[in-house]
């Protein structure tokens, strides 16, 4: 008989309720107050909407030990991922994995973070743990307080960026702008400095920048030895800080320094060069509305980038992301171990094998990922085309095949609902309601609220949408 010693690893997507109320505030704002008042951190517990169908109440929090010790040394509050106070949070913190606990001292100051429920407490009691010790050391507040104390003390500078930088805070372009304006040239000699340039994003076009690639063998070997997530948000945060100054200013000279970044992070690869420019770009002028420039770029950029591969390539390369996102997040919640899947031990079991449970462990997590990339890109595109007012029948008929194209991709209700829009912009009204009504039709059976949609075919059918 086949013995075989598991650990059985379920990813289930939705995530049921708490079965009994853990918050102490009814907003994020008050479990802030109330823990300033008290002098605790905030755990701050993100899920996703309960789903009636899901099989996953068994993984809710439960224990009284757990919740106890949670409470004794936390404010904590717990909210959906669709409430919209937190979501500059997970915005600035890149939050895509839920349930996600979040341990901070305030909006801006996240310590430590995990993810998962489990059907083990002591997964909770290690994580708690860790929180604990982590929320004694310095919060940035008092990084903050120490250098705008004394501006001139380069050594409280250094110890806020890094603060900053190890809490997911990249927005330290301003400061990392005064921080090299005190070093030598003999100092970019030294590996850990020009990193510490680098993440914290420094400007495009600015000094600090320009003062890191003076030692182009450290740029080389950092571009070639950190961790390609490490490189990545390098790259991200340099262009993200270049492009908010530029929109703030409408510098457009600054929007094309942050584009050639973008374009640079491509290396060699020239579609995918074009690809981020691009993209960069359209970000500017759509931020500062510059129409005329976003509808003339914008077609190229569509065209181009998803309308070239058949709607069957984009498919398979969906799956194959899609089951590489799925051992990603595997990995980061359970490292190297390995797992065998359900389908392994069914088919072991029929075969007249013996399965002996050695260590049972269960995780119930769920990631907010971009699937359905080309069809949700299509649609967005042609939206926004559809949402600058243009009457050009040229930009609205480039917008409405991205959006059929988007329909055969992925035929949401979404999907439809954005053709139908296009269609009464360009005047085919009967065809428009037709669209529209599918757009209903598809969310009922998906029971999805139909009332926006609804409301919009009542505009199309009175003939003023």
């Amino acid at each position: 008989m086949k013995k075989l010693t598991y650990v059985l690893f379920l990813f289930i997507f939705p995530i049921s309720v708490f079965s009994q109320k853990l918050s102490e505030a009814s907003t994020i704002e008050q479990a802030f107050d109330i823990a300033k008042k008290r002098n605790k951190p905030v755990l701050l517990i993100v899920k996703l909407p309960a789903n009636p169908n899901s099989k996953a109440a068994q993984y809710e929090i439960k224990d009284a030990t757990v919740i106890q010790k949670m409470k004794e040394n936390f404010v904590v509050f717990e909210t959906l991922r669709t409430n919209n106070e937190i979501r500059p949070i997970l915005a600035t913190f890149k939050i895509t994995s839920f349930p996600s606990f979040l341990f901070m001292h305030g909006k801006d100051d996240l310590f430590f973070k995990d993810y998962g429920y489990s059907s083990a407490n002591n997964k909770y009691f290690t994580m708690l743990d860790k929180a604990i010790a982590l929320s004694k050391n310095k919060s940035i507040a008092m990084y903050e307080a120490s250098y705008l104390a004394d501006k001139t003390n380069m050594q409280t500078l250094k110890e806020y960026i890094d603060a900053k930088i190890k809490n997911g805070l990249k927005d330290n372009a301003d400061l990392i702008e005064t921080y090299v304006q005190n070093l030598k040239l003999s100092d970019l000699n030294d590996y850990q400095t020009v990193l510490f340039i680098l993440q914290a994003g420094p400007y495009s076009d600015g000094t600090a920048l320009k003062m890191a690639y003076t030692n182009r063998k450290i740029i080389d070997s950092i571009y070639k030895s950190e961790p390609i997530q490490l490189r990545s948000e390098i790259n991200r945060a340099i262009i993200d800080n270049t492009m908010m100054s530029a929109i703030k200013s409408k510098n457009i000279a600054r929007a094309q320094a942050a584009a050639n970044t973008a374009r640079s992070s491509a290396q060699s690869n020239y579609p995918r060069s074009y690809q981020m420019y691009n993209h960069t770009m359209l970000r500017y002028y759509k931020a500062v509305k510059d129409t005329s420039n976003y509808l003339k770029n914008a077609v190229g950029y569509y065209d181009q980038t998803f309308m070239t591969i058949s709607a069957d390539s984009v498919k398979k390369l969906e799956e194959k992301y899609r089951k590489n996102l799925s051992e990603s997040n595997r990995q980061k919640l359970f490292g190297d171990k390995k797992f065998v899947s359900k389908e392994k031990i069914d088919s072991l079991i029929s075969a007249g094998g013996k399965i002996t449970k050695s260590k049972e462990f269960s995780m119930i997590s769920s990631s907010v990922s971009p699937t359905n990339y080309y069809a949700n890109s299509l649609n967005y595109g042609a939206w926004e085309f559809y949402r600058t007012g243009t009457t050009n029948i040229n930009y609205l008929t480039k917008a409405m095949i991205w959006s059929r194209r988007s329909i055969e991709l992925n035929p949401s209700p979404i999907n439809y609902h954005t053709l139908a829009h296009l269609l009464y912009k360009m005047n085919y009204q009967a065809e428009a309601i037709k669209t529209q009504e599918e757009a209903i039709a598809i969310a009922k059976t998906k029971k999805m609220g139909t009332k926006a949609f609804e409301d919009s075919l009542k505009k199309m059918k009175n003939k003023t949408l």
